[in-house]
């Protein structure tokens, strides 16, 4: 016959012939059919450039399931396990498109997703300690991708010199009119403290009117 309804079922069944009988009881368990799966994950998150990124997608539908990349491809870095587990980290920015499939004992289906990728920005914030003694180009505020340089220039008035640099806070002394932050993976702040040029003066004497 055909089961119509789950659950557990324990009878006992009886064998008799001309010299006796025998009986054992038995149990028949009944469960629901294999369910194909139906992809639930409608997006995924932002990644960052370099930072860790887990994500699992969702499915409804009979276990155990397994998941695959079957068209496009994931982000760099990035990798799909067959639990539906995507996991690594970014090492470049941008839009990836990929097609994914969840496969169970009842069926298969494939759903299309992307993950986009940042590249993280930092500040550096510039300035001076008095702006009648001099200069710092650029000024204020300046925003940088990750891992980019970016020089700052100095410029002193007429009778002023540079003294040293606020680096982040720390006193940093420079021999040229120019400083560069190198890869950059932080904020920083950055200021140019000009002081009075120092000037010699020399006395000739001599003997004699």
């Amino acid at each position: 016959g055909t089961p119509t309804t789950v659950g557990k079922y324990t009878f006992t069944v009886t064998d008799q012939n001309d010299f006796g009988s025998d009986s054992q009881e038995l149990t028949i368990t009944i469960t629901s059919p294999p369910v194909a799966p139906t992809i639930i994950t409608t997006s995924l998150p932002d990644g960052i450039v370099e930072t860790a990124y887990e994500q699992t997608l969702a499915a409804d539908g009979t276990t155990p399931m397994t998941w695959s990349v079957v068209g496009g491809s994931l982000p760099a870095g990035l990798s799909l396990s067959e639990d539906g587990k995507i996991t690594g980290t970014p090492t470049a920015g941008g839009s990836s498109s990929f097609t994914v499939k969840a496969k169970n004992a009842a069926g298969e289906i494939t759903k299309e997703l992307s993950i986009v990728v940042k590249i993280p920005t930092y500040t550096i914030t510039s300035s001076v300690n008095d702006e009648t003694k001099g200069s710092i180009t650029p000024s204020g505020t300046v925003q940088l991708d990750r891992n980019k340089d970016q020089i700052f220039t100095f410029t002193a008035k007429e009778g002023y010199v540079l003294d040293y640099l606020l680096i982040d806070g720390q006193k940093v002394t420079v021999t040229n009119n120019s400083y560069t932050f190198e890869k950059v993976t932080a904020d920083h702040t950055i200021q140019a403290v000009f002081a009075v040029k120092p000037y010699s003066v020399t006395v000739n004497t001599s003997e004699g009117g």
